[in-house]
């Protein structure tokens, strides 16, 4: 049995942004924008622009925020962006 990366990435990517206090914006902006584009993608609603998209939002989260949690939502999606590219392209809507 195996398990997709993408389906990996669409729950961690809504847990963090269950998971954010607010208090911060780039993780309350963050981590609801990169929910939203990891759940297009997961849905096979997404392009190449959201993979894109998907990778910047994460870099304009680490290191600016009061506490982990930021950094925490970001460094897992941008390793499973990094490592399982093909895997994500697969989800991309013809």
């Amino acid at each position: 049995h195996t398990q997709s990366i993408v389906d990996l990435a669409k729950v961690a990517t809504h847990f963090f942004s269950h998971e954010s206090c607010g208090q911060c914006t780039p993780c309350r902006e963050g981590t609801g924008w990169l929910d939203a584009v990891m759940n297009t993608v997961y849905q096979k609603q997404g392009n190449a622009a959201d993979l894109k998209l998907a990778q910047k939002i994460p870099e304009m989260m680490m290191g600016k925020t009061i506490c982990a949690l930021s950094d925490a939502a970001a460094m897992p999606t941008l390793a499973f962006l990094k490592k399982y590219p093909e895997e994500f392209e697969s989800y991309l809507k013809a």
